[in-house]
């Protein structure tokens, strides 16, 4: 199989591509990039999320696009999730009896003081619609080179952008928290990165399942050419 650097455009093939994880490594510019999925005219990654016999394997599920962008990997999602219909009705249920009730007291000449009492309400109101509609529409990138690690939720703009420099990147790895609201709890991992400074930021947060996260985490060592270390504090292999 011959093939093109998506960076430099140099041919490559042959021992330069490994055939069991389908990665290539141009001779030319040195970039480690996927040859499953390459075609000359247009450099595009779309690997299938499939599970493998190892428990930390990758999630099979159509969560996750990956392509390059020049020489850039990035790994994309919808924040869209059918459970976003029920946020959809709470939204429309606070907003409208805010407005019945603004409505009612504007008429009834209430005073100042009083719809004032109400603003952190109105203020709630207000992000919930963002939410609600930032849910619906909203992507996250997160886009890896060779000199800037960095995430981008967009087209509303939210937080938890990131730009780390790829210099200053150790090693990355995945952690479990526990969100506890009235009497449920629910299980999320994150992604985060170590700094060759020992300390630590969290690249993206709220991925439902670890599969996902180690997903994240494996691409990008294995893009970023990191050899995977054990860190203080991960998500335990099992």
């Amino acid at each position: 199989m011959t093939i093109k650097c998506p960076a430099c455009g140099q041919t490559t093939g042959g021992k330069d591509i490994d055939e069991k994880t389908g990665m290539a490594q141009c001779r030319k510019c040195g970039l480690v990039f996927s040859a499953a999925a390459q075609s000359a005219a247009n450099a595009v990654y779309s690997p299938v999320l499939q599970e493998q016999a190892a428990p930390d394997a990758p999630a099979k599920s159509g969560k996750f696009s990956t392509a390059y962008d020049g020489a850039d990997l990035v790994i994309s999602w919808r924040w869209y999730r059918p459970a976003t219909y029920f946020l959809l009705f709470f939204c429309l249920f606070w907003n409208g009896f805010l407005a019945v009730w603004y409505t009612a007291a504007i008429k009834g000449h209430a005073p100042f003081f009083f719809l004032l009492f109400s603003i952190i309400h109105l203020l709630v109101g207000l992000g919930l619609i963002y939410l609600t509609v930032a849910i619906f529409i909203n992507r996250t990138d997160i886009r890896i080179g060779r000199d800037l690690l960095s995430v981008r939720h967009y087209p509303l703009p939210f937080i938890g952008q990131k730009k780390i420099p790829t210099a200053d990147v150790e090693q990355l790895f995945c952690s479990e928290n526990q969100i506890r609201s009235n009497n449920t709890t629910r299980t999320v991992y994150d992604v985060k990165v170590l700094l060759r400074d020992k300390s630590s930021k969290t690249l993206i947060t709220g991925l439902d399942d670890a599969r996902q996260a180690r997903y994240i985490e494996t691409e990008a060592e294995k893009f970023l050419r990191i050899d995977d270390s054990p860190v203080a504090g991960e998500l335990p292999r099992v």
